[in-house]
């Protein structure tokens, strides 16, 4: 099928590219372009989200083949960290085997089968706890106990079986596939959006994660789009102009889209006068010096540069209006999720949890701007959330986690409400929810394939 490209719906408000254009720091130039494809307006069938058979599906036909997201460089910046990577039935080893090198080993024992490592850390070597079966940390055989009771033995047959490894931007991806696609091409048109907003050099000042009490698609599809925004999150619609939000997909991309959503914008749902100091209070969490001149968009864009240049201890003054304020966020297939600016730092992923369809795990990595030509500093241990533990529980965390928080009963209630509901169908808007039909569509073809 062809895809057809139509303008975008008119919605209330000027567009997202007006207000970027009048901005008095312009952003890169591929922030004012847009592109919108034509999906339909097909509902999709519920059993995509509670079926355990269209789980197995998912993992068997898409999982095994696609390139995903299992970490960032700095998580494991020493020779012999390793990060536990599963998903199903899989398990890999994420292993810095070197000064410059990192691999994905399957997690599992040539002798019997047992799993070389439980969890993360720092090993010499990979030994299995079982009967001391050893391999080297660029996956070649070293050593067994009784080797006189295994003659014949070949030691390069006995390497770990790998999957592929590729890094963007410092973040890690692997692929279990025998022949995948190339990275280069599977990502797309990823590098030309991402251009000019210094993805590889951003620290990671916190990572969160949580299993979360519905389907991986279910969660990631609450974070795809703004339509939600003015119902959820009430708090922010004086300065966030969610129904405003610009949706991009491109004829012939498979794997990438993007969302703009503008800040220092009040939403059109916001039908008070908007009081710029009761916002500004709000957004910098003091009180404005009187008079206040300007627009909330500039006066909240010149605050940001100044806090947030402060924290990462380096001048943001050249910084776009766009890059301080704004969601500007990316999707990669299937569950890489980067937010590019400044003022919207970080990157979420999503995942199954096993074989259950009814649970997800979610990660939140929190950045901050690194100062150019210095190396990024070490990831920080992971702060785990069991089912029940709230996102505004971790240390540090500040306004996200309550933005989080209210959007954790949604995704229960629609993973309990789809089960629930009598009608075979779950509806999309055409625009405001198209990122969701197209990650859908995607889907659909991986499972489709021989």
């Amino acid at each position: 099928m062809t895809d057809r490209v139509i303008d975008p719906p008119e919605k209330p408000g000027p567009r997202v590219r007006e207000v970027l254009a009048a901005d008095a720091k312009p952003p890169p130039p591929q922030m004012l372009t847009e592109s919108f494809v034509d999906l339909g307006r097909e509902p999709l069938d519920r059993n995509r989200y509670v079926d355990p058979a269209f789980h197995r599906l998912e993992l068997d036909r898409m999982w095994s083949r696609v390139w995903q997201m299992a970490c960032h460089v700095t998580q494991i910046p020493e020779v012999g960290d390793h990060l536990v990577h599963e998903l199903g039935d899989e398990s890999l080893l994420v292993t810095r085997s070197g000064p410059d090198e990192i691999r994905a080993f399957h997690n599992s024992c040539l002798h019997r089968g047992n799993r070389l490592r439980a969890e993360d850390g720092c090993v010499g070597a990979f030994r299995c706890a079982y009967h001391g079966w050893t391999w080297a940390l660029d996956g070649s055989f070293s050593s067994a106990p009784c080797p006189w009771d295994f003659p014949g033995e070949d030691k390069e047959q006995l390497r770990l079986p790998e999957a592929h490894v590729a890094v963007w931007a410092g973040w890690v991806f692997v692929n279990l596939a025998e022949d995948p696609e190339p990275f280069d091409t599977y990502i797309e048109n990823l590098d030309a959006l991402a251009e000019g907003f210094d993805m590889p050099n951003k620290a990671i000042t916190l990572h969160m994660q949580k299993i979360v009490a519905g389907n991986w698609k279910v969660c990631m599809e609450a974070f795809l789009e703004s339509y939600h925004v003015s119902t959820s999150h009430p708090q922010i619609r004086a300065f966030s102009g969610d129904y405003q939000t610009q949706y991009d997909l491109w004829p012939g991309v498979r794997h990438v889209s993007r969302m703009i959503v503008p800040y220092g914008v009040a939403s059109p749902s916001y039908e008070e006068d908007v009081d710029v100091v009761a916002v500004l209070r709000q957004v910098t969490g003091s009180e404005p010096e009187q008079p206040v001149e300007g627009t909330i968009r500039s006066l909240v864009g010149e605050f940001k540069r100044g806090v947030y240049g402060q924290r990462a201890g380096m001048d943001l003054s050249d910084r776009s209006d766009s890059d301080v304020l704004d969601a500007i966020q990316l999707y990669l297939f299937p569950n890489f999720v980067p937010w590019l600016g400044v003022g919207q730092p970080y990157v979420y992923r999503f995942r199954p949890d096993g074989h259950d369809p009814d649970r997800c795990i979610m990660d939140v990595y929190v950045l901050r701007p690194n100062e150019p030509g210095t190396p990024l500093p070490p990831a920080p241990p992971t702060h785990r959330l069991g089912i029940d533990e709230p996102w505004s529980a971790s240390p540090g965390v500040a306004t996200i986690g309550t933005v989080l928080d209210q959007d954790m009963p949604n995704v229960v209630g629609v993973q309990r409400g789809i089960k629930a509901g009598r009608t075979p169908f779950v509806r999309l808007a055409g625009y405001q929810e198209s990122r969701i039909r197209h990650v859908h569509r995607t889907l659909d073809a991986y499972l489709a394939a021989p």
